[in-house]
Protein backbone atom coordinates (compact mmCIF):
# COMPACT_ATOMS: atom_id res chain seq x y z
CA UNK A 1 0.00 0.00 0.00
CA UNK A 2 1.47 3.42 -1.06
CA UNK A 3 0.99 6.26 2.12
CA UNK A 4 -2.28 8.28 1.58
CA UNK A 5 -0.67 11.57 2.84
CA UNK A 6 2.01 11.61 0.38
CA UNK A 7 -0.06 10.65 -2.46
CA UNK A 8 -2.97 13.55 -1.22
CA UNK A 9 0.58 15.65 -1.11
CA UNK A 10 1.32 14.78 -5.00
CA UNK A 11 -2.32 15.41 -5.77
CA UNK A 12 -2.72 18.42 -4.46
CA UNK A 13 0.84 19.92 -6.23
CA UNK A 14 0.02 18.43 -9.66
CA UNK A 15 -3.28 19.70 -9.64
CA UNK A 16 -1.95 23.23 -8.68
CA UNK A 17 0.51 23.13 -11.25
CA UNK A 18 -1.37 21.44 -14.18
CA UNK A 19 -3.85 24.82 -13.76
CA UNK A 20 -0.98 26.88 -13.43
CA UNK A 21 0.89 25.57 -16.21
CA UNK A 22 -1.95 24.68 -18.60
CA UNK A 23 -4.59 27.60 -18.06
CA UNK A 24 -3.15 30.77 -18.87
CA UNK A 25 -2.26 29.27 -22.33
CA UNK A 26 -5.81 29.36 -23.13
CA UNK A 27 -5.79 32.55 -22.59
CA UNK A 28 -2.48 33.84 -24.47
CA UNK A 29 -3.86 32.10 -27.36
CA UNK A 30 -6.76 34.26 -27.46
CA UNK A 31 -4.73 36.90 -26.93
CA UNK A 32 -2.75 36.30 -30.13
CA UNK A 33 0.75 34.46 -28.70
CA UNK A 34 2.22 32.48 -31.37
CA UNK A 35 3.47 29.08 -30.20
CA UNK A 36 6.97 28.11 -30.90
CA UNK A 37 8.62 31.10 -30.94
CA UNK A 38 12.10 32.13 -29.63
CA UNK A 39 11.36 35.35 -27.78
CA UNK A 40 7.56 36.38 -26.66
CA UNK A 41 6.41 39.38 -26.98
CA UNK A 42 6.74 41.58 -24.02
CA UNK A 43 2.85 41.84 -23.39
CA UNK A 44 2.41 37.94 -22.53
CA UNK A 45 5.24 38.06 -20.32
CA UNK A 46 3.42 37.76 -16.97
CA UNK A 47 1.48 34.92 -18.14
CA UNK A 48 4.26 32.79 -19.63
CA UNK A 49 5.43 34.12 -16.39
CA UNK A 50 2.74 32.24 -14.50
CA UNK A 51 2.64 29.38 -17.07
CA UNK A 52 6.68 28.57 -16.30
CA UNK A 53 6.19 28.41 -12.53
CA UNK A 54 3.06 26.28 -12.61
CA UNK A 55 5.34 23.73 -15.39
CA UNK A 56 7.72 23.71 -12.24
CA UNK A 57 5.44 23.17 -9.52
CA UNK A 58 4.18 20.02 -12.12
CA UNK A 59 7.34 19.17 -12.20
CA UNK A 60 8.48 18.95 -8.37
CA UNK A 61 5.09 17.18 -7.87
CA UNK A 62 6.67 14.29 -9.20
CA UNK A 63 8.72 13.78 -6.53
CA UNK A 64 5.93 12.76 -3.55
CA UNK A 65 5.01 10.59 -6.15
CA UNK A 66 8.69 8.83 -6.40
CA UNK A 67 9.04 8.95 -2.90
CA UNK A 68 6.34 7.50 -2.15
CA UNK A 69 6.13 4.57 -4.55
CA UNK A 70 10.11 3.51 -3.46
CA UNK A 71 9.39 3.27 -0.03
CA UNK A 72 6.17 1.53 -0.35
CA UNK A 73 8.11 -0.95 -2.50
CA UNK A 74 10.80 -1.34 -0.14
CA UNK A 75 8.93 -0.75 3.30
CA UNK A 76 5.51 -0.17 2.69
CA UNK A 77 2.69 -2.47 4.17
CA UNK A 78 1.60 -5.40 1.84
CA UNK A 79 -1.79 -4.70 0.47
CA UNK A 80 -4.60 -6.83 1.27
CA UNK A 81 -6.39 -8.50 -1.75
CA UNK A 82 -9.41 -5.65 -1.48
CA UNK A 83 -8.01 -2.41 -0.26
CA UNK A 84 -10.47 -0.43 -0.94
CA UNK A 85 -13.67 -2.56 -0.88
CA UNK A 86 -14.15 -2.52 -4.11
CA UNK A 87 -17.32 -4.45 -5.61
CA UNK A 88 -16.64 -5.73 -9.25
CA UNK A 89 -15.30 -8.61 -10.24
CA UNK A 90 -11.42 -7.52 -10.20
CA UNK A 91 -11.18 -7.29 -6.78
CA UNK A 92 -12.78 -11.21 -6.75
CA UNK A 93 -9.75 -12.11 -8.11
CA UNK A 94 -6.59 -13.06 -5.39
CA UNK A 95 -3.40 -11.54 -6.50
CA UNK A 96 -1.24 -12.35 -8.53
CA UNK A 97 -3.69 -13.90 -10.67
CA UNK A 98 -4.30 -17.21 -12.26
CA UNK A 99 -3.66 -18.26 -15.75
CA UNK A 100 -7.47 -17.81 -15.95
CA UNK A 101 -8.00 -15.22 -13.71
CA UNK A 102 -9.97 -17.31 -11.40
CA UNK A 103 -9.62 -21.01 -10.16
CA UNK A 104 -13.88 -21.35 -10.56
CA UNK A 105 -16.95 -19.14 -11.85
CA UNK A 106 -16.83 -16.17 -9.21
CA UNK A 107 -20.29 -15.10 -7.62
CA UNK A 108 -20.76 -11.64 -7.18
CA UNK A 109 -22.46 -11.65 -4.25
CA UNK A 110 -23.45 -7.44 -4.06
CA UNK A 111 -24.59 -4.98 -6.85
CA UNK A 112 -21.48 -3.21 -8.40
CA UNK A 113 -23.55 -0.05 -7.76
CA UNK A 114 -24.26 -0.99 -4.01
CA UNK A 115 -21.34 0.52 -2.93
CA UNK A 116 -22.92 3.29 -0.44
CA UNK A 117 -24.82 0.67 1.32
CA UNK A 118 -24.93 0.16 5.16
CA UNK A 119 -23.42 -3.28 4.75
CA UNK A 120 -22.18 -3.83 1.23
CA UNK A 121 -20.68 -7.06 2.26
CA UNK A 122 -24.04 -8.62 3.16
CA UNK A 123 -24.03 -12.53 1.34
CA UNK A 124 -27.40 -11.78 -0.80
CA UNK A 125 -27.64 -14.21 -3.48
CA UNK A 126 -26.98 -13.33 -7.18
CA UNK A 127 -30.66 -13.15 -8.24
CA UNK A 128 -34.04 -13.99 -6.87
CA UNK A 129 -35.45 -17.18 -8.23
CA UNK A 130 -38.31 -16.19 -11.36
CA UNK A 131 -36.89 -12.56 -10.99
CA UNK A 132 -33.89 -12.05 -13.34
CA UNK A 133 -31.81 -9.12 -11.72
CA UNK A 134 -28.93 -7.46 -13.63
CA UNK A 135 -27.07 -7.41 -9.97
CA UNK A 136 -27.56 -8.33 -6.61
CA UNK A 137 -31.26 -9.51 -5.56
CA UNK A 138 -33.90 -7.76 -3.91
CA UNK A 139 -32.09 -4.70 -2.59
CA UNK A 140 -30.28 -3.98 -5.73
CA UNK A 141 -31.23 -0.99 -7.99
CA UNK A 142 -30.36 -2.67 -11.13
CA UNK A 143 -33.42 -4.99 -11.30
CA UNK A 144 -34.75 -5.98 -14.47
CA UNK A 145 -38.18 -4.53 -13.42
CA UNK A 146 -38.89 -1.63 -11.53
CA UNK A 147 -38.76 -1.97 -7.57
CA UNK A 148 -42.16 -0.38 -6.46
CA UNK A 149 -40.87 1.03 -3.47
CA UNK A 150 -37.77 3.03 -5.12
CA UNK A 151 -39.55 3.64 -8.32
CA UNK A 152 -37.91 6.59 -10.11
CA UNK A 153 -41.59 8.01 -11.81
CA UNK A 154 -43.46 9.36 -7.97
CA UNK A 155 -47.14 8.02 -9.28
CA UNK A 156 -45.30 4.30 -9.11
CA UNK A 157 -43.85 4.09 -5.60
CA UNK A 158 -45.87 2.33 -3.33
CA UNK A 159 -45.44 3.15 0.31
Amino acid sequence: MMNETLGKIHFVFSLIGFNLAFLPMHKLGLEGMNRRVAEYDPKFATLNLVCTIGAYILAVSTLPFIINAVWSWIAGPKAPANPWNGLTFEWLTPSPPPVENFDEDPVLTIGFYDYGLENPMVDVPLSVPGDPALSAGPSSVLRAEPDPAVAAHPDDRQE
